[in-house]
């Protein structure tokens, strides 16, 4: 995002998504992301009130850009829902392949570092959980109506299984520097087993 254009509210949350990506919630302290937007420490609490209020806004935050462009694939008018979903994991393993992999899904580094710390945050990320599988289910049932995808499962669950199993593709290549365990998830779920 052009930070330009960004409010210093929008700059703060941009800058705590990126840190907390990469350092996660007990690695992203005040005063790195106040170092990182260059605004003086009680800046900050005329922005937020404490950390956790940050954090639940950062994954607000994220969640909201994230959803968005997997909805601008989904609302392709020239593919159906699960070649627009096809897409989307592609452009996610090639971003991935151009970053320093330090940085995963804060979805899913979150749910493994803070979903049990504060009830706002379990609250936020199950939210943002749900509207995510909600806008993958939509995808695959598209897909169950072109006859591309086996009909003995619901979208539902194959959306399920999507998730769960790309937070833990996303784990294992942060942990192998290596986009093969996302490239193995893809094929193994969009190449073969979801499909008729």
């Amino acid at each position: 995002m052009n930070k330009a254009i960004l409010s210093k509210r929008e700059q703060i949350l941009e800058a705590g998504v990126s840190l907390l990506m990469q350092y996660g919630y007990h690695g992203t302290g005040h005063k790195r992301i106040l170092d990182e937007v260059q605004i003086p420490k009680g800046s900050f609490y005329g922005y937020f009130k404490s950390k956790e209020d940050f954090i639940a806004e950062a994954i607000t935050y994220y969640t909201e850009g994230f959803l968005s462009d997997l909805r601008r694939f989904l609302d392709s008018r020239s593919d159906n829902g699960f070649t627009a979903l096809k897409k989307f994991y592609k452009s996610l393993i090639s971003t991935k392949s151009n970053n320093d992999f330090n940085k995963g899904c804060l979805h899913g580094d979150m749910m493994g570092e803070v979903a049990t710390v504060s009830e706002k945050f379990r609250d936020n990320l199950s939210r943002a959980v749900e509207s995510y599988v909600t806008l993958l289910e939509s995808g695959l049932k598209s897909g169950q109506e072109h006859g591309e995808l086996r009909n003995d499962l619901s979208a539902r669950a194959m959306a399920d299984m999507l998730f769960d199993s790309w937070q833990g593709a996303l784990l294992r290549s942060k942990l192998t520097r290596s986009v093969t365990p996302l490239e193995e998830c893809y094929a193994h779920l969009f190449e073969d087993y979801f499909l008729v």
